[in-house]
């Protein structure tokens, strides 16, 4: 269960592996996998994949759903929407970025792709997602626990 949550919470960045694959590289990144509907599309077919049910199955989703949310959160005001996530996609495909973001923007599209991915800044991001992920596996498990305890 705690596997299927940390793998929900990185899934929607499966779509790196078309900007690897497909020409056109990064603008493949941030598409429907980011927003709210293709995350929990995502997480639940992990979650489901992973024989996970229930009150635990909406964790999962939650946590997969949480990290286009925090992507939504890395950027500059009014910066350039095409590093934004479309959050709404299918009713609004446009890209958008919070209009004050929490977090400092990094920009793993610039060349040198690889290599920007493991830059300070980026690293910043990939563990504030994690820990975030985190405290969403501390509640997951604390749910699973509970229904146990109460059916048990």
């Amino acid at each position: 269960m705690v596997i299927a949550v940390a793998v929900a919470s990185l899934i929607p960045d499966a779509d790196l592996l078309l900007v690897a694959t497909l020409e056109g590289g990064i603008v493949w990144h941030h598409g429907p996998s980011h927003s709210l509907l293709g995350a929990a599309l995502l997480g639940a077919a992990v979650g489901l994949s992973a024989g996970v049910r229930g009150r635990v199955l909406g964790w999962v989703v939650v946590a997969a759903v949480t990290h286009p949310l925090l992507d939504w959160q890395l950027g500059e005001p009014g910066g350039d929407p095409r590093f934004g996530v479309p959050l709404l996609w299918p009713i609004l495909p446009e890209k958008m970025i919070a209009a004050s973001p929490i977090f400092r923007p990094f920009h793993i599209h610039e060349p040198g792709f690889v290599a920007n991915m493991f830059r300070a800044d980026a690293v910043g991001a990939y563990l504030r997602e994690v820990g975030f992920a985190a405290v969403v596996m501390g509640v997951a498990w604390v749910a699973r626990v509970r229904s146990v305890a109460t059916v048990g």
